[in-house]
């Protein structure tokens, strides 16, 4: 064999070796981070799902495999934010994981509704965990916005994969439904607590008056805040910070979708409500990786939207932007 076709065999076994490597490290990210992210853990059944049936699911899915490594890639990169190679894996593995996660959903049934589904939850907390790096002076309220537009998909597609999973016993993403706080297939309850206290005067506020709501838009900034008030509850009652995390990431799933159009054509009184939802996130104690700095990182993104041109800044950011001055320099 010519030496040049000995050292190119070689160097593809490098290059391959490096990719092994790369994914066993992520798959240990996976497993020692990612699957356990809160100071008081779930209960043994979640835990469990994760550590073990997780991984055994995506040895069989494309989709959940990318969709794990693109996770774990985020959470090394929280530490490593100038490691280049990574950054370049991981924008693969994104790639790769919505290109199958597609083809996935195409063929929905219950031998990969579960993969469908732990996948959408990863990318669902995949793409808040992107906002820490992504939120920067040239890049704020876009990538905030960003965020806020992956919900309505995911939900469409955790409302099908929901579906197919409560046919099957066997299911594994069953054991995520039904733990606590449990979702409630009635969309409807998630908006039934009180607006919480720092966010009640907005809808009768300067900005709401110059707005000049109908009944209707009245009714998608309400509902918004409403929600606004699981979170509060579970800050009140000091529960686990699981709680909080899931009401987290339920946010962008289920909130109005016409409230998600409100913020993309920077209605001031929709930025404000936004930032009211990061404040109330800032607040969560022992919160998850995947929060890092992206509340604090927010509030200021769309403080500087509304303040954009000059404006004065809105009394209803006092809140706020009290939060961030509490929180200290970031």
């Amino acid at each position: 064999m010519a030496e040049s076709h000995i050292v190119a065999d070689i160097c593809e076994i490098v290059e391959h070796r490096s990719e092994r490597m790369t994914q066993l490290e992520l798959l240990h990210t996976f497993h020692s981070h990612i699957c356990t992210p809160f100071k008081v853990p779930q209960n043994q059944n979640v835990e469990a799902v994760w550590l073990s049936d997780v991984p055994r699911i995506a040895f069989k899915n494309e989709n959940l495999l990318y969709a794990m490594f693109a996770i774990s890639a985020t959470f090394v990169l929280r530490s490593q934010p100038l490691n280049m190679d990574m950054q370049m894996r991981r924008d693969r593995y994104l790639a790769l994981n919505l290109h199958w996660q597609r083809k996935a959903i195409d063929e929905l049934s219950e031998l990969n509704a579960d993969a469908v589904s732990f996948t959408a939850l990863l990318i669902q907390i995949n793409s808040f965990a992107m906002m820490h790096e992504r939120i920067n002076p040239l890049c704020g309220y876009e990538a905030v916005v960003e965020w806020l537009k992956t919900g309505p998909g995911s939900g469409q597609i955790f409302a099908m994969a929901a579906t197919v999973v409560r046919q099957n016993p066997d299911s594994k993403f069953k054991a995520l439904m039904n733990a606590k706080p449990a979702y409630d297939p009635n969309i409807e309850h998630h908006f039934r607590h009180p607006i919480p206290p720092q966010s009640r005067g907005l809808l009768d506020g300067h900005l709401a008056q110059v707005e000049g709501l109908t009944s209707d838009t009245r009714e998608v900034y309400e509902k918004t805040l409403r929600y606004l008030g699981t979170i509060n509850e579970s800050i009140i009652e000091q529960k686990p910070s699981f709680y909080a995390a899931r009401q987290i990431q339920g946010f962008s799933l289920l909130i109005p979708k016409v409230f998600v159009e409100f913020v993309e054509e920077r209605r001031p009184l929709a930025l404000v409500i936004l930032a009211h939802f990061f404040a109330m996130i800032a607040l969560v104690q022992d919160p998850p990786w995947w929060v890092g700095d992206a509340a604090v990182k927010a509030i200021r993104a769309l403080s500087e939207a509304l303040n954009a041109g000059g404006e004065t800044m809105p009394q209803e950011m006092e809140w706020p932007c009290s939060v961030v001055r509490n929180k200290g320099p970031h």
